[in-house]
């Protein structure tokens, strides 16, 4: 990434001198959303860097010997796995963005979970145990102005 970043700087400044070579300009550019992209990737901010990284991949899809479709995918499946317990449902969509891009049968599986989710409902976390009042096992509530209440 340094040495993208170096490019970029040389170009600016060759600019300066005179109009650039043919496709310089858009090798720059294709550079600079790159590296906005990568600025995104490891961050909680996985809706940022699907969308800089699908920009990369319409412009040039073989960018950097297919890394950024590599870190497309692998920012859909994070997205997803953030989702799945609280929307299952979106998350059986980025999951397929996800496998559009690669199969992987490991991500197949988390996306038939999610769809389970999605269709039935989430299951209660293992080792969950509701909170009961010790004073009211039975969860009732008393009228208004009752003892209790």
């Amino acid at each position: 990434m340094g040495d993208l970043g170096e490019a970029i700087y040389l170009t600016d400044r060759a600019e300066d001198f005179g109009p650039l070579a043919d496709g310089l300009e858009f090798e720059r550019y294709v550079a600079q959303l790159y590296l906005s992209a990568r600025s995104r990737v490891g961050t909680n901010d996985y809706i940022g860097a699907i969308n800089a990284l699908q920009e990369v991949v319409s412009l040039s899809p073989n960018y950097q010997n297919g890394e950024v479709q590599r870190l497309l995918f692998n920012n859909y499946v994070l997205y997803a796995d953030a989702l799945t317990y609280g929307s299952p449902c979106a998350a059986v969509t980025q999951y397929t963005n996800a496998l559009r891009l690669f199969s992987d049968p490991q991500v197949s599986d988390k996306r038939t979970v999610a769809e389970n989710w999605c269709e039935n409902g989430t299951p209660t976390p293992e080792g969950f145990v509701p909170t009961v009042d010790p004073g009211n096992p039975n969860g009732q509530t008393a009228p208004i102005g009752q003892p209790g209440s």
